[in-house]
């Protein structure tokens, strides 16, 4: 008999002896909060892993046999017994139990993983997080792998899902805060977008910054708000981070005392990477959006106290009222002196030394000529077989891209165009086609016209031209004939499996302005098109009128559009200021040069380096009745280098403006002459330069006699038959 149980004896004493040492819980930072994870320090295969129960919140070691001695009264542990043995569902509701009573271990901060850790694989950055069908707690590398295979998973496994945003928000919902977290719209449209990292944790899980969220998001409707919505909730998460770190302040409401408003602005230094010697933040449009942001935060913290809110922790609500309004006081007074100041004077400098560099012509068209090739590639492959899911994403992409860089659009006004709104139709107003010319009205039939709403909620107008228009047909008969794309996602260019996503355009733009060839991909973007195309404006001669129509179908005002899509700088101070400057220095401005544009100051740019006495001699002004000269020779010539110069930056190399060719200075006849000074009378005596479009209307009722002048030429004669009366 001894022989018999001395081996259950020495069984007995080692495991006696490893649970004394293996029930342990060993502190590892899990997010940096503070949850203890429990491991196993055990050198061989032992059976002394412990379950939470969820009915006595004891913790056992036969997880099943304790269910049903102790339990067998409760419904879900009475339903199992119903169940045969050796049935697999019986095993998987006992395993839901187990997981769901070690889930609650987490709110005594303490992880009890399905698969326990042992000593030899620790890491620094382990991350639990739970799966929101059965509770059971995994890593975060696997948590997905095990969400899509849960035998408790029963949504849809095709469509796209981010279940470690999903199991944040699970961890973000405890049941004092769930109330209050499930009338947010934040649930179902902010969170799950949310990058699944502690910046987001942090931010779910502090009450004020959820409702400055919700808040936020009901200002707006667009559906990319959300977006928005997470990055001003992960901003101040970071800062929130922060202060938890160094200062041991543990939520956003115990922040915004007065006391501690020297301690957020350390932090938020921190956050934007603040350094002392060189007064420089590394990213000083965060320091400058942290005073707004905590302008509003405040006002978000004021209405949960003022309606009692019992999702704040608040004894007594006028003192922390109080203390809230103190702490906005010092953020109006206070933060330009401690960062906002320096962090505006920053940003400021960095855009002024920051070249800024267009699309030249020639890269652009590489990438037209490679979007519009793939797109034919594609909608051939779509044609034979519809089912060829590559190339219906291709196809969508290179549609994007096109429309972007044939509208000259901001990436949101196209990559949020609703289906419906490319399939309404809009009825042409007829009357007004009998002022057009045969050309234009041809392109009214090329061309598609939708509205959709933009920035601001702006209506924005979007042209898809005929070849554009058959690669959307394409596309669409693909969509209705397969399901790549679910039915309830209203956008034209909608992301493949998803319900309420859209394709980016700027990562389209990136990756097709790469694998063009282009020289310069990085300037194939949509706001440095948009510059591009304003920048031509400006060398061709637009009325108000058609000013404005060029604005509002850009998406903005006419006085953004001179504001803010003007020649670059660099472009225009080394040609327009530096020929004033010039003038200044070698002759001055003389009475000639009275009520003239720098358009029309005369200097001859390609002589003034090699001959400043020639550029002088040259700045003379012809006079009208001086016989066999050209009052506006030099004139039209400078404004030709000035269009060349204008166009230089954008033309391909073989094409850019090499030298000036020389010009033979044309002659006035004595009946042009009279002409001119019959029709100009009223002008010449009242002393008013006409505008382009009098000399524009002159010339086409004279077109015999002044065929080959131009309008500048007319203008100048008028002018200069009057500068020197008196």
């Amino acid at each position: 008999m001894k022989d018999k149980e001395n081996p259950n004896q020495d069984q007995n004493k080692i495991i006696n002896k490893n649970v004394s040492t293996i029930r342990k819980y060993v502190p590892i930072d899990v997010m940096n909060s503070g949850h203890k994870i429990e491991v196993s320090h055990r050198e061989a295969r032992i059976w002394d892993k412990r379950d939470r129960c969820p009915y006595c919140n004891l913790d056992v070691t036969n997880f099943s046999r304790h269910l049903f001695r102790k339990h067998p009264q409760e419904e879900s542990v009475a339903k199992i017994e119903e169940i045969s043995k050796g049935n697999p569902r019986r095993k998987q509701m006992i395993e839901l139990l187990r997981k769901q009573g070690n889930f609650s271990l987490y709110s005594e901060n303490i992880i009890r993983p399905v698969q326990r850790l042992s000593s030899t694989n620790f890491k620094d950055d382990l991350t639990f997080l739970p799966c929101t069908y059965c509770k059971g707690l995994y890593r975060k590398t696997s948590l997905s792998r095990h969400a899509k295979i849960c035998v408790f998973n029963n949504k849809n496994k095709s469509t796209v899902r981010r279940y470690p945003s999903e199991a944040q928000t699970l961890l973000a919902f405890t049941e004092s805060r769930k109330p209050f977290l499930d009338q947010l719209r934040l649930k179902n449209e902010v969170f799950q977008t949310m990058h699944a990292d502690r910046i987001s944790l942090i931010s779910k899980g502090d009450p004020i910054i959820c409702q400055y969220g919700d808040d936020y998001l009901k200002k707006h409707k667009r559906p990319h708000i959300k977006n928005l919505v997470s990055n001003k909730m992960r901003e101040m998460g970071r800062l929130l981070i922060h202060l938890k770190d160094v200062y041991n302040i543990q939520s956003i409401l115990e922040t915004l005392k007065p006391q501690h408003f020297d301690k957020v602005v350390s932090a938020a230094r921190i956050t934007a990477g603040y350094c002392e010697l060189t007064k420089q933040f590394r990213a000083p449009s965060l320091a400058s959006h942290y005073h707004t942001n905590l302008l509003a935060i405040c006002s978000t913290a004021t209405t949960l106290l003022l309606k009692q809110n019992p999702i704040l922790p608040v004894k007594n609500y006028s003192e922390t009222l109080k203390d809230v309004d103190n702490f906005r006081t010092l953020v109006k007074s206070n933060w330009k002196f401690e960062m906002g100041s320096l962090a505006i004077k920053d940003l400021t400098e960095k855009h002024a030394l920051t070249p800024q560099i267009l699309p030249v012509t020639e890269d652009v068209v590489l990438f037209n000529n490679h979007c519009y090739k793939i797109a034919d590639e594609s909608a051939n492959h779509l044609q034979n077989n519809l089912e060829n899911i590559d190339a219906f994403k291709t196809l969508s992409e290179t549609i994007l891209a096109l429309t972007i860089s044939l509208n000259r659009k901001r990436v949101g006004d196209v990559q949020y165009i609703k289906l419906e709104s490319y399939q309404s139709t809009t009825q042409k107003t007829v009357d007004c086609l009998g002022v057009l010319t045969e050309c234009e009205k041809a392109l009214t039939s090329h061309f598609k016209r939708i509205i959709t709403i933009g920035k601001g909620s702006k209506p924005v107008p979007i042209l898809f031209p005929k070849k554009i228009q058959g690669y959307i047909e394409v596309m669409l008969k693909c969509r209705n004939s397969t399901t790549f794309i679910p039915k309830e996602n209203p956008f034209l260019f909608a992301l493949v499996g998803s319900i309420s996503r859209w394709i980016d355009a700027s990562r389209v733009l990136k990756k097709y302005a790469i694998s063009s060839g282009a020289k310069n991909p990085e300037t194939i973007t949509s706001s440095r098109l948009r510059k591009q195309i304003a920048t031509f404006l400006q060398i061709l001669s637009l009325s108000e009128a058609e000013m404005e129509q060029m604005a509002t179908f850009m998406g903005h005002t006419k006085k953004t559009h001179e504001e803010f899509y003007r020649l670059p700088q660099e472009l225009y101070q080394t040609s327009k200021i530096a020929k004033l400057l010039l003038t200044m220095m070698n002759k001055g401005i003389s009475k000639q040069d009275q009520g003239k544009t720098i358009n029309e100051l005369d200097i001859a740019l390609n002589t003034w380096e090699t001959n400043e006495a020639e550029v002088t001699q040259s700045g003379a002004v012809m006079s009208p009745e001086t016989e066999g000269n050209d009052p506006v020779s030099s004139n039209t010539k400078n404004d030709e280098t000035e269009v060349s110069l204008n166009m230089d930056l954008h033309l391909p190399e073989k094409t850019k403006y090499v030298g000036k060719e020389k010009r033979t200075r044309g002659t006035w006849t004595s009946k042009q002459k009279q002409i001119l000074l019959k029709y100009f009378k009223n002008q010449i005596n009242n002393k008013v330069t006409p505008r382009k479009s009098d000399c524009l209307k002159f010339k086409e009722k004279n077109l015999e006699v002044f065929e080959e002048k131009t309008w500048l030429q007319i203008k100048v004669f008028v002018y200069n038959s009057f500068k020197n009366t008196k």
